[in-house]
């Protein structure tokens, strides 16, 4: 048995589980990312010069302490999206990178910690590909939680206590953890071999809902069209009560027969969304899939990446907990024109304002308004018209206009 292991890896797509050791336990594991504008920008002296916000730039380059430098960073992330397109604002081309770099990191993170959890009871034989017995996992540990100075780092909170996009997609599945538990998605194979595989992980530590009374529902959706597509499957998911705290096999299709049934281009897939939703007459969990890479997609419809923003000021109660007492709050409503993958929020860092989203890094698959609750920690007194104004939205789709 593979026991504690600690594994970095800086070239290939790190979205594909293969490339990660089945272990009983990974105490330490990570991938780069560069930290926030606001960030950067404190590092800096006044605004800094348009070098300072290169990532060729001198004191980039400095602060680079992996011994692979830039490139064990941007390598797996343009493995996986293309390169942002230049916007000519050396803040704004930051702000995309980062983006780029935390949204890669994210994912990473998401499938390796997936890949293990899914192992959680299982053993995985010794055969041609596994030459000993690996499995039963228990856990892992990601290096490292937060930054103490501004630089291209492993953490998920950079120094200005901004969160990347990993951490919002950690606290998003870990947090108020549904009773229904958790659905888990993975491409498996490779070239046409391609299998979606979906998995259930049981709640730990709560009361589960009856087995009769939960529903199953997969249907696709394109990047083009907010239109629902034709369902893949539903139906009643029935637990293994013998081994009711292990993570149990839902679905396995391969790609080819989803992107027939959905009516999408075996050969642009990645222009295809899986969308799982487990429910009862109490509660939803949904979990999302895009059945190829970012950089697989052959065309965005021409109005994506364009998304219509509105504030307000919000009179929310306390049933978000931001990770601070805020002294502002606000509602940002976002209205897209078509479908939008990982829609990042982030204020120009020349406000210098701190500042957490309800909810950052999420998609937007239905037509009408999508809104978050910003909170304003400290900085000087904001109104609904300057976030409007002030308001950085990326999207998968916004990097290439």
């Amino acid at each position: 048995m593979i026991g504690d292991v600690h594994f970095y890896r800086y070239e290939g797509d790190l979205w594909n589980e293969g490339v990660y050791p089945l272990t009983r336990f990974t105490s330490e594991f990570g991938v780069q990312s560069l930290p926030s504008p606001l960030g950067w920008l404190r590092s800096l002296e006044g605004s800094g010069s348009p070098d300072d916000w290169s990532l060729n730039g001198r004191l980039m380059q400095h602060r680079q302490h992996s011994p692979v430098g830039m490139a064990g960073m941007l390598g797996p992330s343009l493995q996986v999206m293309d390169a942002p397109v230049d916007v000519g604002d050396p803040i704004k081309n930051y702000s995309r990178w980062a983006y780029v770099t935390q949204l890669n990191q994210a994912l990473a993170y998401k499938t390796h910690i997936n890949f293990l959890e899914r192992h959680k009871c299982f053993l995985q034989t010794p055969n041609g590909v596994f030459p000993v017995g690996q499995g039963l996992s228990m856990g892992a540990l990601y290096w490292q939680l937060n930054d103490i100075w501004a630089a291209p780092t492993w953490s998920t909170i950079d120094a200005a206590g901004q969160w990347k996009m990993a951490h919002y997609l950690a606290a998003n599945a870990t947090f108020q953890v549904s009773s229904l538990g958790r659905i888990v998605m993975a491409v498996k194979g490779i070239t046409t071999l391609k299998v979606v595989q979906i998995d259930w992980i049981p709640p730990i530590g709560k009361r589960r809902s009856s087995p009769s009374s939960i529903y199953l529902d997969i249907a696709c959706k394109t990047i083009r069209s907010f239109e629902v597509g034709k369902r893949v499957l539903r139906g009643l998911l029935r637990p293994d009560q013998r081994s009711s705290n292990c993570p149990q096999r839902l679905f396995e299709i391969e790609i080819s027969t989803i992107a027939s049934t959905c009516g999408c281009d075996p050969a642009s897939a990645a222009n295809c969304i899986l969308v799982a939703r487990l429910y009862n007459a109490e509660t939803e969990i949904s979990e999302v899939l895009q059945l190829g890479r970012p950089k697989e997609i052959s065309a965005w419809p021409s109005k994506a990446g364009v998304l219509e923003v509105s504030a307000e000021v919000s009179n929310t109660s306390g049933y978000l907990r931001p990770p601070f007492i805020p002294s502002q709050v606000f509602r940002i409503t976002l209205r897209a024109n078509s479908p939008e993958l990982f829609v990042w929020m982030l204020l120009d860092p020349r406000l210098q304002v701190d500042g957490w989203f309800a909810e950052n890094g999420f998609h937007i698959l239905e037509d009408g308004p999508h809104s978050v609750e910003f909170f304003v920690k400290v900085g000087p007194p904001m109104t609904p018209e300057t976030i409007e104004k002030s308001l950085f939205v990326i999207t998968l789709a916004s990097l290439a206009k």
